[in-house]
């Protein structure tokens, strides 16, 4: 049920904006609660959550989205999604799944990190690709393979001069609120009709849009750093967590 395949950069580059998506989790409220039902039923791991498929940028030719860890002193590690060069020298595992036209998980998005065995898990997947097609989901929930469960809540960042995410988790500094509260994108399972349970675990990870005011290309210019959609000031916090950042990638 898994292609663990390199995405073709005309399919990932179809693939919804994070800002054509942002209303799916209430519009498919029932859906959702479904689709994370399915987690627990079938017991599968903590670490492996429904996945609200979206992109932040386009790829070209050659290039896939890829995460990675990197370690910012002083603040820790912190996890970057960048375009990275589809090489077999580069060990890309598929982390981030959408079900494709043939009714099977396709991988879009990767990690340099091992990645959830879900050969136990053959039935759920059925199921859920199943149900996926059912509702006519595609294109909005897929699911996310992380071997490690996410246990703080983290906010992604687009950093557009390097068509680039950074995930900051809670606790770290981020840019000042632009009054986006963000949007909720991976989701842990929850027994059916446990509305207390759904309640603790749905807030896992969420984007910051912040579209406005992003300057795409060019090279990274220290005077115009811009992460969500501002401005960053030289001196401040989430300036020089950002310039450890760029450092170690």
């Amino acid at each position: 049920m898994l292609k663990d395949t390199i995405v073709a950069p005309a399919v990932y580059n179809s693939l919804p904006h994070i800002s054509d998506v942002s209303e799916a989790p209430k519009t498919h409220a029932s859906d959702l609660i479904e689709l994370r039902a399915l987690l627990f039923k079938h017991d599968v791991p903590a670490s492996v959550s429904v996945r609200l498929i979206h992109k932040h940028f386009d790829v070209v030719e050659g290039e896939v989205m890829a995460f990675k860890q990197v370690s910012a002193p002083p603040f820790g590690d912190v996890v970057v999604m960048r375009p990275e060069r589809a090489v077999q020298d580069l060990p890309l595992h598929g982390l981030n799944y959408f079900v494709d036209s043939d009714g099977m998980l396709q991988a879009y998005e990767y990690t340099t990190d091992e990645t959830m065995n879900m050969a136990p898990y053959s039935s759920f997947l059925a199921e859920f690709c199943g149900l996926v097609v059912q509702k006519g989901l595609q294109l909005k929930f897929g699911l996310k393979l992380s071997a490690k469960e996410d246990s703080t809540t983290a906010t992604e960042f687009e950093y557009p001069h390097s068509r680039s995410t950074i995930i900051i988790p809670q606790g770290l500094p981020e840019p000042d609120s632009l009054g986006d509260e963000g949007v909720t994108t991976e989701w842990k399972g929850m027994p059916s009709g446990d509305p207390k349970k759904a309640f603790c675990l749905i807030h896992i990870q969420t984007c910051n849009q912040h579209c406005k005011g992003h300057r795409s290309g060019g090279e990274d210019k220290k005077s115009e750093w811009y992460l969500g959609g501002q401005t960053l000031v030289p001196g401040t916090e989430i300036y020089k967590l950002v310039g450890a950042v760029i450092e170690a990638w």
